[in-house]
């Protein structure tokens, strides 16, 4: 898996492997000063060559591909849940 990056100005974009992205966040960003604007996932698979609708048919194989996206990218997403507030502490004053 693939994690393409564009930033505000478009002449800045960087590509990194998913893997490489989890091991050090800043991957992609560093050295950037342009804001973050768009990023791209891509999953490379093989194709099949063939018409028929054997297991190595073009269709088959992106079909195959579809659900392997979703399953392991799509599918484990939750949606976001912003963290809560900090308290804040307020003196009263005790009469």
């Amino acid at each position: 898996m693939l994690v393409e990056v564009v930033f505000a100005d478009v002449s800045e974009v960087s590509c990194e492997n998913l893997a490489t992205v989890r091991a050090d966040t800043k991957s992609l960003t560093s050295g950037r000063v342009s804001e973050l604007r768009r990023f791209t996932l891509t999953s490379p698979s093989k194709m099949g060559s063939k018409r028929s609708g054997t297991a190595a048919s073009f269709i088959g194989s992106v079909t195959d591909g579809i659900d392997a996206f979703y399953r392991d990218v799509v599918q484990p997403l939750k949606p976001w849940v912003p963290s809560a507030p900090e308290s804040t502490t307020s003196t009263v004053d005790s009469e």
